[in-house]
């Protein structure tokens, strides 16, 4: 049995069976509306920073990469402090990550490009941050799934489901680029909400960035960049063929690029009779 990591949970989680519980500092929540206060005020995390940073610390020891799922931005920023502390100056080898990023200060952008820490995220959409804006407040809103201004900071930012909270769209990797790209919504979790807010457009990236994201970045935060991720001479040959060409296509047209052949390990696994 081959064991990557092993993942922690600085807030509560739905993993639980219960709701989820970001925890926020004193600058977020100065900004929550009543409600969102009553939610998450008292919000605790799991692991004080010397008891995370044990706990990663001991991982690291014995060459384990740990994931860590935060989404207040005092989770995030215990989580990347703890990260640090554990491997206190050297090369963070083992490609330890931070899981969901949702809310993300100023001051706290560059952390994860000083340590070289991998930031695991999922695709925006107005309606899932107009139901966050309805607690943390409109002044929060700016720090909200702040995807490409960490692309900008040039560290890995791989993309992924987070299913099933997004429903069977958020595995559909077209649905994914549509909504990382165009900053609209591309799920049906959302859809009851339709028509949200206009386009998250300021943190929206290009499609080869997106596509990156999907392909070598994630293998990267995988350890497997060496074996998948890019089409290379020698690397395995897990390859899909589209109906069209994602650089070339209208990005409002996303959603209807179709898979026309998939194939892994070399051999066809899927044809659609639209291929010849």
């Amino acid at each position: 049995m081959w064991v990557n990591g092993v993942k922690i949970m600085a807030e509560r989680s739905v993993c639980e069976g219960l709701g989820v519980r970001p925890v926020f500092s004193d600058a977020l929540l100065k900004n929550f509306t009543p409600y969102g206060l009553a939610l998450y005020e008292d919000s605790q995390l799991h692991l004080s920073l010397d008891e995370l940073t044990a706990v990663i610390r001991r991982a690291n020891d014995n060459r384990y990469q740990v994931a860590i799922h935060a989404i207040g931005d005092l989770g995030i920023e215990t989580s990347l402090s703890a990260i640090s502390s554990a491997i206190n100056g050297s090369a963070n080898k083992y490609r330890h990550m931070v899981l969901h990023n949702y809310f993300i200060r100023d001051d706290m952008l560059y952390r994860y490009a000083d340590d070289n820490i991998i930031a695991l995220v999922e695709s925006t959409s107005p309606c899932h941050a107009n139901s966050y804006v309805e607690r943390v407040g409109e002044p929060n809103r700016r720090l909200f799934k702040r995807w490409r201004d960490l692309v900008d900071t040039g560290i890995h930012v791989g993309l992924n489901s987070d299913w099933p909270f997004f429903g069977l769209s958020g595995l559909d990797p077209m649905r994914k680029l549509y909504a990382v790209v165009t900053g609209k919504n591309g799920f049906e979790v959302f859809e009851p909400n339709e028509p949200c807010n206009p386009p998250v457009a300021d943190q929206t990236i290009s499609v080869l960035q997106g596509l990156k994201m999907m392909t070598i970045d994630a293998a990267y935060a995988l350890h497997i960049e060496k074996r998948l991720g890019s089409i290379k001479t020698g690397k395995i040959a897990d390859l899909v063929i589209l109906s069209d060409n994602p650089f070339e296509t209208d990005l409002e047209d996303f959603e209807t690029i179709e898979v026309l052949m998939t194939i892994i390990d070399g051999k066809i696994a899927y044809q659609s009779e639209d291929i010849f």
